[in-house]
């Protein structure tokens, strides 16, 4: 049976590669039919291709036998995934569990690239190659909605591709220019190296691997300035600049990093001055994100870092003295905009030094295997996670694991072979299968929640409505729009009690302001006026530059019959500069104005 299974395998091989570019295909997803579609359809696709590979991988594994070296960036992987669990479980017990969920498949995907790699020849170009294709099309989507040829998924952006947002969408790009770029540097080479001995098939693969990623590269380069992200040109410049001097030169000189230095500090200036008030923004995000890290070294749990965060803040603005310009750009943000930051407040310091050196480990080992492209890639993934949040875009994340795994599988040094049996080996990856399949147990109940909330959720009899908020709380506690939206409508229906409930697990997951004024004014109409007041002065010092806070706080003062606060807050109301001024900040104004008359 083996002997005629053999002169297959090479076919077989390359079928078992199609579930792996099934989650490639995972940036292109975006499902209409469920709310917040275009994010949460592409982690549901995601879902249902890694539960293909996971079943697949075994397979690939049981038909080669080939041997798999278990090298240093896999033990890197292990323990960074082990210090993040267990911060995430044993130290935060209310844990997100979608996070967590993609996290541990994010890990068996690691390692089912791995399996993938040290079975299959040629699978990993295969892999390159769609990664370049995705480039390409999502390039072409851009400047399609540049020019009005298609519609972007955000009203405030002409360019998003298939993202939500311009951001994540011109740092998928970036990291990827690099790797097309390479291919396109090393065509020549391959061109004299294949002039002979080589068959007019291979030829051809060469000639058309370096128009597509001659193409790519170019299509990269008319969208991204149009795009407007500074993070994403950073990213390209660095990544770029770093194939090209490793592939025109190999060794690194003085001058060259002298150049390169003069060109990043201009860069810097001129990207701060470029949105200043953005950049005095991301700052004032770092300085709390930082303080917010060193408050919390044992990590808070994935997924719960604007909890820390909003807290961080509050207290900032709350007991110091701090200048008009930094409660101007504050803001509540649901990432750090800075994913060394953000790692370090969610798994803990650990987990952030075992995440650098993995990463430095291995962009060693690509310059050791001259895999200029994954390097150059790695440079551009590590500079925009400094100013962006790629790793809250199911896209990034795959991107990372497989550059990872393309890493590993061509490393040869610290092989551990002796030590792990062929039962072993066996072993470990149908557990791999195993743990994959209970994550996703719940996934396609949550799935149908998801339609269940888009079906016109909050029409309806109160009780059929509450009920089914009731049903879906328990798959959808995760997602702060859907928590927000259940906590309105039963404050608005009287359940005062219940909201709060619902409105603690929201503070969890989110900073929001707004959750604190709805919490504020149920403690208000329940008569716990201490407890509204001091709802109301969170949301005050969690984003200083918003009048509602204020506004609540002096209808609350007003009905508490304190004169001389009501007085004292109607002032803040009238004179304080808004970030965003509105009619209703008008008709807030004008309605304090009565309150201090009336009294």
């Amino acid at each position: 049976m083996q002997l005629s299974i053999k002169p297959y395998k090479r076919t077989l091989n390359l079928l078992f590669t199609i579930p792996f570019v099934m989650v490639l295909l995972t940036v292109f997803i975006v499902n209409n039919e469920l709310r917040d579609g275009i994010i949460v359809g592409k982690y549901f696709w995601f879902y249902g291709s890694i539960i293909v590979v996971a079943f697949i991988s075994p397979v690939i594994y049981f038909l080669n036998r080939n041997k798999i070296q278990i090298t240093v960036i896999d033990c890197f992987v292990f323990m960074f995934a082990v210090s993040t669990l267990l911060s995430a479980i044993v130290v935060n017990g209310n844990f997100h569990t979608t996070k967590i969920v993609t996290f541990i498949l994010l890990v068996t995907l690691y390692f089912f690239f791995r399996i993938l790699f040290s079975q299959s020849a040629g699978s990993m170009q295969i892999i390159l190659s769609v990664l370049v294709i995705t480039a390409l099309i999502e390039s072409v989507l851009g400047l399609m909605q540049l020019y009005g040829f298609a519609r972007s998924n955000h009203n405030l952006f002409k360019i998003t591709g298939s993202f939500h947002n311009p951001g994540p969408y011109a740092g998928y790009l970036a990291v990827i220019f690099p790797v097309a770029l390479e291919r396109v540097m090393s065509y020549y080479k391959l061109r004299v190296k294949n002039e002979e001995n080589t068959t007019r098939g291979k030829k051809l693969v060469t000639l058309g691997s370096y128009i597509l990623s001659f193409s790519s590269a170019i299509a990269i380069l008319l969208v991204l300035p149009a795009n407007m992200s500074r993070a994403a040109w950073l990213a390209l410049l660095f990544g770029s600049v770093a194939v090209i001097v490793l592939y025109s030169f190999r060794k690194i000189k003085i001058w060259m990093i002298c150049v390169f230095l003069g060109i990043l500090l201009s860069g810097f200036y001129g990207i701060y001055n470029l949105k200043k008030d953005s950049s005095d923004g991301r700052l004032l995000m770092w300085k709390i994100s930082m303080q917010s890290a060193l408050q919390n070294p044992a990590g808070i749990g994935l997924g719960h870092f604007p909890e820390a965060y909003g807290k961080s803040q509050a207290e900032y603005f709350s007991l110091n003295e701090v200048s008009e310009k930094e409660k101007y750009v504050a803001g509540a943000p649901e990432y750090a905009f800075n994913e060394y930051l953000q790692i370090s407040i969610e798994s803990g310091v650990i987990s952030l030094f075992l995440y650098i050196a993995l990463i430095i480990f291995a962009m060693l080992e690509t310059l050791k295997n001259r895999q200029y492209g994954i390097f150059g890639a790695f440079i551009s993934m590590s500079v925009f996670a400094l100013f962006s949040y790629p790793f809250g875009m199911a896209p990034h994340l795959i991107l990372l694991v497989f550059l990872l795994a393309a890493t590993a599988s061509n490393t040869n040094s610290y092989s551990k072979e002796k030590l792990c049996s062929l039962a072993f080996k066996g072993t470990a990856i149908l557990s791999l299968t195993v743990i994959t399949a209970l994550c996703l147990i719940n996934r396609y109940p949550v799935y149908k929640a998801y339609k269940d909330w888009s079906d016109n959720t909050s029409y309806g009899l109160y009780d059929d409505v509450n009920e089914k908020y009731y049903r879906l709380y328990p798959l959808l506690k995760d997602n702060i729009n859907f928590l927000f939206e259940y906590a309105q409508y039963v404050a608005g229906h009287g359940k005062h009690e219940q909201s709060n409930t619902i409105l603690q697990r929201a503070v969890q997951i989110s900073c929001d302001p707004m959750l604190y004024n709805i919490m504020g004014k149920n403690h208000q109409a329940l008569k716990e006026y201490r407890q509204a007041e001091t709802c109301f002065t969170k949301a005050a010092n969690i984003v200083p530059n918003r009048l509602y806070p204020f506004y609540l706080l002096t209808k609350l003062y007003h009905e508490m019959g304190l004169q001389e606060k009501v007085n004292e807050m109607a002032d803040v109301v009238q004179t304080k500069e808004p970030k965003v001024h509105s009619r209703a900040i008008d008709e807030m104004r004008m309605e304090v104005i009565t309150l201090r008359t009336n009294n």
